[in-house]
């Protein structure tokens, strides 16, 4: 599962299983990179924890786009709440068994959700707009 880091250009770094995320933030780090972007995967989901606190372990700004890698250890996400997504697919599911047409079925907007870690955002020395942090 792919890892995209940013300094002056991007670089992707692959994660096959737990024991490349040593391997990896500690090169992020060592390079230079502004930070990194957790790719969304059943690899990075299962190690989310362990990419969480080796980043913070190295000091690397990470970003995911789903919330449970925030609550993990990123410094922040930004994405659609896939939970409500989930939810919101079953409502829809339920509808059309009960005999609604799908045609007749209004699309809602997505939910976009904003979480970061203050604590992590502190280690860093990073300063966040008061809006954003307000939203936490």
């Amino acid at each position: 599962m792919p890892l995209m880091s940013s300094a002056s250009a991007w670089q992707v770094f692959y994660l096959v299983g737990a024991e490349d995320v040593d391997k990896f933030l500690p090169t992020v780090a060592a390079e230079g990179f502004d930070s990194a972007f957790i790719s969304p995967g059943p690899v990075t989901y299962q190690i989310r924890e362990q990419i969480g606190d080796a980043a913070r372990q190295y000091r690397v700004p990470t970003v995911a786009d789903q919330d449970v890698y925030a609550r993990a250890g990123a410094l922040l996400s930004y994405g659609v709440d896939v939970n409500t997504v989930f939810v919101r697919a079953a409502e829809y599911i339920d509808k059309i068994l009960r005999g609604a047409r799908p045609a007749d079925l209004r699309s809602k907007a997505d939910q976009v959700s904003l979480d970061h870690q203050r604590q992590d955002r502190e280690g860093l020395g990073l300063t966040c707009p008061a809006v954003a942090a307000a939203r936490r």
